[in-house]
């Protein structure tokens, strides 16, 4: 398999996770408290990121970038789009066409950063799952905040 084609796997699957994730938010669900499949994410993540070839020290610091402002800054910003209400003892969250939109804006900027560090999709799962854990936590906290009121 050449690279060409391997890039074009990547990027369909990239897009078919995406596409998944954005419709999962979309769905009423419970809200979850577990962290299990955003911290399997970052370890798989790093553990890609850190058996890729070496990056240089530029390339480190867009990926860390990518992390902290992208990662979990639009995360934050996207649980708050999302409904949050307390219905037969269980707390509920819905996202919104507002969550779909920042999921879309986050992947297109996590990719336009990953292509300018030349780190291909080694970062991906380690985004996902940094983007996911953030998201949660900061839902967990507004939950409470609803549950009490």
């Amino acid at each position: 398999m050449d690279l060409g084609s391997s890039t074009g796997i990547s990027i369909a699957v990239a897009l078919v996770v995406l596409v998944y994730v954005v419709w999962n938010q979309l769905r009423r669900r419970v809200l979850s408290t577990k962290l299990t499949l955003p911290v399997i994410l970052i370890v798989v993540g790093a553990g890609s990121l850190v058996n890729a070839p070496p990056l240089p020290g530029a390339a480190f610091a867009i990926i860390a970038a990518s992390l902290v402002f992208d990662a979990v800054g639009l995360a934050a910003v996207r649980a708050y789009t999302m409904r949050i209400w307390v219905e037969k003892g269980r707390t509920w969250r819905q996202g919104t066409w507002q969550t779909a939109g920042l999921w879309i804006v986050g992947a297109g900027i996590h990719a336009a950063l990953d292509a300018a560090a030349h780190a291909g999709s080694a970062s991906d799962l380690l985004y996902l799952g940094v983007t996911l854990a953030a998201q949660r936590l900061v839902l967990q906290a507004r939950a409470r905040r609803v549950a009490e009121a």
